[in-house]
This record gives structure tokens, C-alpha cells and sequence, in this order.
């Protein structure tokens, strides 16, 4: 973490902000659930989907 801040030239309070800006740089990527590590957190954070026509 040290040499991250200090080769950014930002405070450490600031990574998860930098982190997630590098992160949506990338063209594919247009949302970011903050906070989710894995797969299984979002699926445990979302609602099942509606069943259409069943």
C-alpha cells in the first residue's frame, strides 16, 4: 500500500476512490458495485429475477 501511495502521490483514504476511477476507465465496464468481492456477494445483495409469464 505504501509504494502504491506514494507512486500515485495520494493519501491512503484515497485508493478505494483510484481504485474504482481505474476501473471504470475501462471501456466495457460502465457500473461498479462497491464493496462486492466476489460473484457470491452480489448474488447475496440482489433480488432473485421476476418470473415472466409463469
Amino acid at each position: 500500500m505504501n509504494a502504491l501511495v506514494a507512486d500515485l502521490g495520494i493519501d491512503r483514504e484515497q485508493i478505494a476512490d483510484m481504485a474504482l476511477r481505474y476501473v471504470l476507465e475501462a471501456p466495457p465496464v460502465s457500473t461498479v458495485i462497491a464493496g462486492m468481492r466476489s460473484v457470491r456477494n452480489v448474488l447475496s445483495a440482489t433480488p432473485p429475477p421476476a418470473i415472466v409469464g409463469g
